[in-house]
């Protein structure tokens, strides 16, 4: 059993692992690959692991990195690593994590503000309770590592997952190698105008506000179909897409 927070959203974000992400494949083919960037505590990457999959995770927040390496001991099938995932088209640097303004939502950091006041502004509580003192997750530095450099070194990947809050935008952005991609999904977090101010500026890529239609075009003019973005409350939704030889 997963070694869950008390009064976080831990026991939670694991009980609807197989909701949020109904495209995950049933089984896997020996030595097939699935890619978690922003693998919390380890859901998701134990639930590929056992439909059959060959599983690398990562993590940005070292609370949760460790967590995710107590829950996944004794899987050999399972990589785990502490960075953030970024994009492709800088040099490796360190950012700044920075939690949910919501103290119970260990889920909800993101690397893509410059300070935890830009993030809360940006994305305030949404009332949550908070979690108690000794389980909230604080900021710190963390070192960067880009996706296409990632996907170089592991070669083909038949299913990518993307729970990043917010750098999704950055990550997909500006990779070149999602030809090694074969289906994707994950959340996506819209920014209004304001939002779109406070990001840190190594999180801006290019002159569109980030929306889920500016996902959409990216997806499909890099060889993706079926993609579908599902809307919900606060700017974020969920998006899948998967390449049309995919018909497994």
């Amino acid at each position: 059993m997963a070694l869950m927070r008390k009064g976080t959203f831990d026991a939670a974000i694991w009980a609807a692992i197989e909701h949020e992400y109904p495209t995950l494949p049933t089984s896997f083919a020996p030595g097939e690959i699935v890619l978690d960037l922003g693998c919390h505590t380890g859901a998701v990457c134990q639930l590929a692991a056992e439909r059959g999959a060959t599983v690398v995770g990562y993590e940005a927040n070292r609370e949760n990195y460790s967590l995710a390496v107590i829950n996944l001991q004794g899987v050999p099938s399972i990589t785990l690593h502490n960075a953030a995932v970024w994009r492709s088209d800088v040099a490796p640097t360190r950012l700044l994590f920075t939690p949910s303004a919501d103290s119970g939502n260990t889920g909800g950091g993101s690397v893509a503000f410059a300070t935890l006041e830009d993030h809360w502004a940006t994305r305030p509580t949404e009332g949550a309770e908070p979690a108690p003192p000794d389980m909230a997750l604080s900021s710190h530095g963390v070192d960067t590592v880009a996706l296409d450099d990632i996907l170089v070194a592991l070669g083909p990947v038949r299913f990518l997952k993307l729970d990043v809050e917010g750098a999704e935008f950055p990550i997909l952005l500006t990779a070149t190698r999602l030809d090694l991609v074969t289906a994707l999904a994950g959340e996506y977090h819209e920014l209004t105008d304001e939002g779109m101010a406070r990001l840190t500026p190594a999180a801006c890529v290019g002159d569109r506000r980030y929306t889920a239609d500016l996902l959409r075009d990216r997806l499909t003019h890099v060889g993706f179909d079926a993609v579908r973005f599902v809307p919900g409350p606060f700017g974020r939704g969920q998006f899948a897409a998967r390449r049309a030889a995919d018909s497994r």
